[in-house]
């Protein structure tokens, strides 16, 4: 439902060079932690093309303060390993398209030296009203509006000799403030943030990930619908054949994963 903490990392990204994030993590205690995985894969790795977002995990036994903070970031827990087998395959194969640049923050030598206040950013979208209204503090608008471009395609910034405006597609019939619903431009890809989900539907792999109970996900070849609160449900060609085709489908259904007796809250 906060789309901006996943999609903010691609306005550090410098476009036309390598991009790594050496560390990221959804940090235990978390019942929502299943949902990292699949939403970086498919808005990270593949439609943005990012080259190496590095899941960080701290495992085994380990000297010194680290071995009280073992648990944090465990990759082999099964909300997180169980959807490895698939995920990999989306990014190996490429099943969720590389986007092409919808917004990129344009930089010159004389901006980043002129230690004066950067302008909003140059975002083609309107934002009155609603949209506005959902600015929190400290972000405002227009900003928010160019982290939401990393969910319809390539985003980042660029360095270049003399001052150019910023470049942006028109994202108005991408991203819908009032539905609070972000299309990607490839049309693969879908997050309404409102109720909390993502979906992608392309030719070899189908999902739905997020707060999937009472909302039937009706994709190109498969329906997917689920009780639980929240789940990621990937439906994965495993032949490398089209779902409609394949003879081998893996389907990967993971929920919330707590311990016997667990409780986060008995308030």
């Amino acid at each position: 439902k906060e789309p901006k903490h996943l999609l903010k990392l691609s306005q550090e990204r410098v476009l036309g060079m390598p991009y790594t994030i050496s560390e990221w993590a959804n940090v235990l205690p978390n019942q929502w932690r299943l949902e990292a995985p699949p939403l970086m894969a498919f808005y990270g790795n593949c439609l943005n093309g990012w080259d190496a977002p590095i899941l960080f995990a701290l495992e085994g036994t380990t000297g010194g303060f680290t071995r009280f903070l073992k648990w944090m970031w465990p990759v082999s827990e099964p909300s997180t390993l169980c959807q490895y087998p698939a995920l990999s395959q989306v990014i190996r194969r490429g099943d969720v398209k590389e986007g092409d640049l919808v917004f990129a923050r344009n930089f010159s030598e004389n901006k980043v030296f002129s230690a004066q206040p950067l302008k909003d950013v140059a975002i083609k979208l309107d934002i009155s009203g609603p949209y506005e209204m959902s600015a929190e503090q400290g972000v405002n608008a227009r900003s928010l509006a160019a982290y939401y471009a990393a969910a319809v395609g390539k985003t980042g910034v660029r360095f270049l000799q003399g001052d150019q405006p910023d470049f942006s597609i028109g994202l108005g019939k991408h991203i819908d403030m009032q539905k609070q619903e972000i299309r990607s431009a490839t049309g693969e890809l879908f997050w309404n943030y409102g109720k909390g989900y993502v979906t992608a539907d392309t030719p070899r792999t189908q999902a739905a990930v997020g707060f999937l109970r009472d909302v039937p996900v009706k994709l190109a070849d498969c329906e997917i619908r689920s009780s639980n609160l929240i789940a990621s449900i990937l439906v994965t060609s495993w032949d490398g054949r089209p779902l409609k085709e394949s003879r081998h489908i893996l389907i990967t259904a993971v929920g919330r994963v707590r311990n016997t007796d667990m409780a986060y809250s008995r308030g």
